[in-house]
């Protein structure tokens, strides 16, 4: 089942994902507000001259309002830029294996070790962003202690997502492509796609009309029928010159047999020839003798 067939749907899809994000990063800047708020009446309440030990904790709260400010306008700047790459991998290292979906955008955004919007510069978003024919990435990270972990991912699902501040203009499914049942009844439940959206595709689903070979044929429509039509220009294009040129041999060998009576390299026919000498040379050959000039 080829998915970008439903596009209105797909596209509403999608805006149920953003305003759920929307909704999560508007949580989290009112709590920075209030943090805000809280800091600024801890600082102004504090008196040095009555306890000395105050003016630490006046510092703290002016430095935990610098910072709070910080990520709120980190916050804000995300929150209007969001993503433009929603990924579903499945990940797979020593502890287990699982499902986790990413959000790529130009910023990382964070909060409590919740992590809403991944920036593409990291180098798993942007080894799936800039090849987009890699399904697997293996990720070695690390630790202080010089040990490393490895985590296998595979690209399950690659949508290709637009966005106008809170509003999705468009969706396109870039991987799989075409979709089985197997597949989303897999992702069912992750929360990429609803699951209601997904019954009704999978209740659609004709397991006869399923090419695995499709996707590829899907993707490249538009650039295989542009090559087509520059190969039918190409082709009317080497036919005249194939004609011209056929045209410049004839014309060669007519010119040949035409000449072939002839004599290679003819001699001129007997006549004078032009004397070339001195003055009194000259007066001679017109009768004129040497006295009278």
């Amino acid at each position: 089942m080829n998915i970008n067939e439903h596009a209105e749907e797909l596209k509403k899809e999608e805006q149920q994902v953003l305003d759920i994000l929307i909704t999560k990063m508007d949580k989290v800047i009112k709590n920075l507000d209030q943090r805000m708020q809280s800091y600024v009446e801890e600082a102004r309440n504090t008196d040095i001259s009555i306890n000395p030990d105050s003016y630490l904790a006046k510092v703290l709260a002016q430095q935990g309002l610098k910072d709070t400010h910080e990520n709120r306008k980190n916050f804000l700047q995300a929150r209007d830029e969001l993503y433009h790459t929603r990924l579903l991998l499945h990940y797979k290292d020593v502890d287990g294996e699982g499902l986790d979906e990413i959000k790529v955008g130009l910023h990382s955004c964070s909060n409590n070790a919740e992590n809403f919007v991944t920036s593409w510069k990291m180098p798993l978003c942007r080894h799936y962003i800039l090849n987009n024919s890699s399904i697997e990435y293996e990720s070695v990270v690390k630790d202080k202690h010089g040990i490393e972990h490895h985590t296998d991912y595979t690209l399950i699902v690659k949508n290709q997502v637009k966005l106008r501040f809170t509003r999705v203009v468009s969706v396109l499914n870039l991987v799989p492509g075409v979709f089985d049942d197997v597949l989303m009844n897999q992702i069912k439940g992750t929360g990429y796609f609803s699951d209601s959206f997904l019954e009704k595709m999978i209740q659609e689903f004709n397991p006869d009309e399923y090419d695995p070979n499709a996707a590829a044929k899907i993707i490249s429509d538009e650039f295989l029928q542009e090559l087509l039509e520059r190969g039918s220009h190409s082709v009317v294009y080497v036919i005249d010159i194939s004609f011209q040129l056929v045209y410049l041999c004839l014309s060669n060998v007519q010119s040949e047999l035409h000449l072939s009576p002839c004599q290679s390299d003819p001699e001129s026919s007997p006549g004078s020839e032009l004397l070339i000498g001195r003055e009194d040379v000259l007066h001679l050959l017109a009768g004129i003798s040497c006295t009278e000039g």
